[in-house]
C-alpha cells in the first residue's frame, strides 16, 4: 500500500452543515412523496348549476385564524349547454372584523397542485 494516503477526513463543520443539509432534503422529498394527498374540490351528489354549499370553518392567517364559511359554488361548465358538465368551485367567506365593513373584497386563486385552496399563503388577506 505504498503511495496511498491512509490518514483519515475530518469531520469539519462545512462537512457536517453539509451532510445536515443532504439529509434535510432528503426528509423533505419523502414528505412531498408519501404526504397523503387533501381531499379534491368535487360537486356533491345531487346539486345543480347555481348551489351554494356553506359550512362553518376557520381561515388561516399570518394572525392566527379567523371565522369563515367554507364551501362550494356548483357551475355549468358551459353555461348554454342544456346538459353541461358541473364544476365545483371553492368558496370562502371571512367576515369583516370592523364595526363599519367597507365594500367585501373578492380574489380569485389559481389552481392548486394540492387542491386546497384557501391553504394557499398568497390568498391571505393579511398578506396583503
Amino acid at each position: 500500500m505504498t503511495g496511498m494516503n491512509t490518514t483519515a477526513r475530518a469531520l469539519t463543520p462545512a462537512r457536517v452543515v453539509a451532510l445536515a443539509l443532504i439529509a434535510l432534503v432528503a426528509l423533505l422529498l419523502g414528505y412531498v412523496r408519501w404526504a397523503p394527498e387533501p381531499e379534491p374540490v368535487s360537486v356533491p351528489p345531487g346539486a345543480q348549476a347555481g348551489d351554494l354549499i356553506l359550512e362553518p370553518c376557520t381561515y388561516p392567517t399570518g394572525d392566527g385564524e379567523l371565522p369563515a364559511v367554507c364551501g362550494t359554488l356548483v357551475v355549468a361548465e358551459t353555461p348554454t349547454d342544456p346538459d353541461p358538465p358541473l364544476l365545483a368551485l371553492p368558496v370562502v367567506r371571512v367576515h369583516a372584523r370592523s364595526a363599519t365593513p367597507a365594500e367585501p373584497i373578492f380574489w380569485i386563486e389559481p389552481p392548486s397542485t394540492t387542491g386546497c385552496w384557501p391553504c394557499s399563503p398568497s390568498g391571505h388577506p393579511s398578506a396583503w
